[in-house]
């Protein structure tokens, strides 16, 4: 039932941004006094249709969007271009009007529906990093560092093993969570191994064992452990060094802390922290230690100023039973050099271990301001079980920090709300703003497919969008009009790029024509356009087929 309800919201949004875009042409064109042929709603072949002042109204068996058919829109005769009612005939300015209408009326969709939204309050419209910072900034999505446990299924095998709402995960099966993949074993039906689990509760780290099924035989049990429904990585900073009887390790800040608020202020970047403390001498830094979150006041004498000292490559993490936790490496250990060549980022290390698969290599690690030498040979993927980052180090007469990511819980989105007048600004001021971000990403398209012959992560086509379209569907009414918003504006964007067969090359032909004082022969834009059309069929076919992949990947 959920997957027709979603199929039937899938072809009535569509419907809906195609037809406005449509019934903004057929409007425009009788308002100029141009024939229009036939407004159809749904793709043909016809079922039914009635002519109406010369325009046949028809419902076609396709059900998805709609058409509207000009006269003389690509006529190449000259007795087609001479008539009084074809859309050739017709002054410029009528011209140029018709082929934006339909551009139009998708904006002006996309903000009526998201001043409706913004009017009842919808869920903030994130599709950056830095609209994920402000969200979190202005308390629109609540965070907490650490995996979590939402809560735990009641006489669930997770529960029997002591786990209860709120408890932290720090491992699983004895590896520390690195990778968001090692949480997949607590959502998925119950195995017959044994699944360990170190948490921090209150504090104190414990140990459970949520036992497998040990009949031999899947009976579709699941661990029982809800999560939250995003667990991500976040950018932070990390504390590598403290100058010594500096006012911060007076105040009992420690190398290894993550700084993670300053004064309330969440900090995201070496950057973030900068500005900050170069606003005021008195702090309250809030850091986690051991996963749990401290507060430290820390009293400056003077305005503190961060710049660049040094760039390392650190090791972040250690898989277990791999070369190298055999070989005796550890986290926090920096990379110097490998066989005497110097490393200076994570790519350096990557490729020099490569290219000496079976062969033995001398690493030189910087462990705790001590050099030591450790010799390991990578395995056949080339790969001897570490995750690197590239350390810029940040200094001060204070201490040294550098960027990288902490495991972060999203606990919670809230709605965003305005009073209706802030609500028809606001939704003038998004789309805007996502206008010029689908430029940015139909550029990433075009550039990808050029150089890579690849669709770009996270762009989706038909296909995607559908599945897209399920999930919202789940989400109430409201998300299905922002998400009908966002899609109606990524129509009115891409129509009016200056390519051939969209709106916008139409216009751009208009445009050359206004400036020239002649127009482009027929018969020269009916192919141009002829060829644009088949390039916009080739992306559809390419984002499509990406859809279809990522469906089963």
């Amino acid at each position: 039932m959920d997957f027709f309800v979603s199929a039937v919201a899938f072809l009535i949004i569509f419907s809906v941004i195609i037809l406005i875009h449509e019934f903004g042409h057929f409007y425009v064109a009788k308002k100029s006094g141009i024939k229009v042929e036939e407004f159809g709603l749904g793709l043909p072949p016809r079922i039914w249709g009635k002519k109406y002042k010369g325009t046949i109204y028809s419902f076609n068996w396709i059900p998805f969007g709609g058409f509207v058919r000009m006269y003389g829109e690509d006529a190449t005769s000259t007795a087609v271009i001479k008539s009084k009612d074809s859309f050739a005939s017709k002054p410029l300015i009528n011209r140029m009007a018709v082929v934006l209408a339909g551009v139009f009326m998708n904006f002006f969709l996309a903000i009526f529906l998201l001043t409706v939204g913004f009017s009842f309050g919808i869920q903030p419209l994130i599709l950056s990093s830095q609209d994920v910072f402000n969200a979190i900034d202005s308390n629109v999505i609540e965070i907490q560092p650490e995996v979590i446990i939402k809560d735990v299924e009641k006489d669930s095998s997770a529960s029997k093993a002591g786990l209860i709402g709120g408890d932290i995960i720090l491992a699983v099966n004895d590896e520390s969570i690195i990778d968001l993949k090692q949480l997949a074993v607590l959502s998925q039906p119950l195995g017959e191994k044994d699944i360990k689990i170190k948490y921090l509760r209150n504090g104190t780290i414990n140990d459970a064992t949520v036992e497998g099924i040990k009949e031999g035989s899947m009976d579709g049990r699941k661990v029982g452990i809800n999560l939250y429904d995003t667990i991500t990585f976040l950018p932070t900073v990390y504390i590598k060094d403290i100058k010594e009887g500096s006012e911060t390790q007076a105040a009992g800040l420690l190398p290894g802390d993550v700084i993670y608020k300053i004064n309330g202020k969440q900090v995201f970047s070496v950057e973030n922290y900068s500005e900050l403390i170069s606003k005021d001498n008195n702090f309250k830094y809030e850091v986690i230690r051991n996963h749990q979150i401290l507060n430290i006041n820390v009293n400056f004498s003077n305005k503190q100023e961060t710049v660049i000292n040094n760039i390392e490559v650190l090791i972040a993490a250690i898989e277990n039973d791999t070369p190298a936790y055999k070989a005796g490496f550890k986290e926090g250990d920096i990379i110097v050099d490998i066989n005497g060549t110097g490393i200076n980022s994570p790519d350096d290390a990557i490729n020099q271990t490569k290219n000496n698969i079976g062969n033995e290599l001398l690493y030189k690690i910087n462990r705790s301001g001590n050099n030591i030498e450790l010799k390991v040979i990578p395995a056949e993927n080339g790969r001897i079980g570490v995750s690197l980052i590239s350390m810029v180090t940040y200094s001060n007469n204070q201490l040294s920090i550098y960027n990288s990511d902490y495991i972060t819980s999203v606990i919670k989105v809230n709605d965003v709300k305005y009073p209706f007048l802030q609500a028809v600004g606001q939704a003038f001021n998004e789309t805007g703003r996502l206008s010029i971000i689908t430029v940015e990403m139909f550029g990433n398209v075009v550039r990808s497919i050029v150089s890579q012959f690849a669709i770009p992560e996270g762009v989706a086509g038909p296909v995607g969008i559908a599945r897209m379209t399920h999930v919202f569907t789940q989400q109430g009414l409201l998300a299905l009009l922002r998400f009908t918003a966002l899609l109606s504006l990524s129509l009115a964007v891409i129509n009016i790029l200056p390519f051939p067969a969209l709106d916008g090359g139409r216009f751009i032909f208009l445009l050359i024509e206004a400036i020239c004082r002649k127009r482009v022969p027929a018969k020269w834009e009916a192919a141009i356009h002829t060829v644009g059309f088949l390039l916009l069929i080739g992306l559809i076919f390419l984002v499509t087929y990406s859809d279809i992949l990522n469906i089963f990947l």
